[in-house]
């Protein structure tokens, strides 16, 4: 994973935690930080669910889609345009 692009989730995060959890389909209080939501991501599970598949799929379905979008915001900064601050709120 892109680190620019970590860290533009990772600032949504800690702008909004709440927000940015229901955007990757989690309910709050699942993922303390925004390094277990990285590291569930890089299991491609570890989701407290148990048994609920689906709620795995929905979640690394919501993950991709924030993510491609921090990949794009942060694309965009490298190549010298001014910063989108307002990036995530466009997702959907």
């Amino acid at each position: 994973m892109k680190s620019d692009a970590l860290e533009l989730c990772h600032q949504e995060f800690k702008n909004n935690s709440v927000r940015f959890l229901s955007a990757i389909a989690i309910e709050p209080g699942y993922f303390q930080s925004f390094e277990e939501i990285v590291q569930a991501v890089s299991l491609e599970s570890a989701i407290p669910y148990k048994d609920l598949a689906s709620y795995e799929k929905d979640f690394l379905r919501g993950w991709d889609e924030v993510y491609e979008k921090a990949c794009a915001e942060a694309d965009r900064r490298k190549n010298g345009e001014s910063p989108n601050l307002n990036w995530f709120d466009k997702l959907g």
